[in-house]
């Protein structure tokens, strides 16, 4: 009993420290309906999940990714180098963002963008990614479907950050509605963060989701 006990509190330390870090798709008025699931796999992880929204005029997309169930906070980084979402600008901005606010993990939907985006994350941080989770079991062990999803695979993930494509459907949607901001605040606070890369000097606006 008392080893089951120190599993266990072991593991819901473990958790408190996870850190997930969910890189929002969308059409800069829009949410692609995928984020949503991403943001569902990220909650499983435990401990914190922040958005990361990247584009131009995209403050709607912002907003409502603030009422979003589970959402501590949404990043915003709006430039003129980030229009169409192209993984070579958005690349550093995510990896000054992992470094910035330690995030243990970096998701986004198994979509055209998702796949096209982390492998050069992962790349740059040096991590193996995971491709098309379909379940997760803890924060460092995922599921996985392999041979044209004829076989399920189970992955032990050691890498300091974990980076991961989740597929969408594996995972129900986020409730875009009772997130802890309009619940309790109505609104969400505004922090600006300086964060520096190559030539750029660009600021993110934080929006903590209270």
């Amino acid at each position: 009993k008392k080893k089951r006990d120190t599993l266990s509190c072991l593991n819901t330390s473990l958790l408190r420290f996870q850190s997930t870090l969910v890189i929002a798709e969308h059409a800069n008025d829009t949410l692609a309906p995928i984020t949503l699931n991403t943001i569902t796999a990220a909650k499983h992880l435990g401990g914190e999940v922040s958005c990361l929204v990247a584009g131009t005029k995209c403050d709607k997309v912002a907003q409502d990714l603030c009422k979003v169930a589970g959402v501590a906070k949404v990043l915003v980084a709006q430039h003129d180098a980030y229009k169409g979402l192209l993984p070579e600008e958005l690349t550093p901005l995510i990896l000054a963002t992992q470094k910035q606010f330690n995030h243990t993990h970096i998701c986004a939907g198994a979509s055209a963008f998702g796949k096209n985006l982390l492998p050069r994350i992962a790349a740059k941080l040096d991590v193996a990614p995971i491709s098309d989770i379909i379940a997760i079991k803890s924060p460092d062990t995922f599921v996985r479907t392999i041979y044209a999803g004829n076989a399920i695979c189970t992955v032990k993930c050691d890498e300091k950050v974990k980076v991961f494509s989740v597929r969408g459907t594996s995972f129900e949607a986020a409730a875009t509605s009772g997130g802890s901001a309009s619940s309790e605040k109505g609104e969400c606070s505004f922090v600006f963060v300086l964060v520096s890369y190559f030539w750029f000097r660009h600021y993110i606006r934080i929006r903590d989701c209270f």
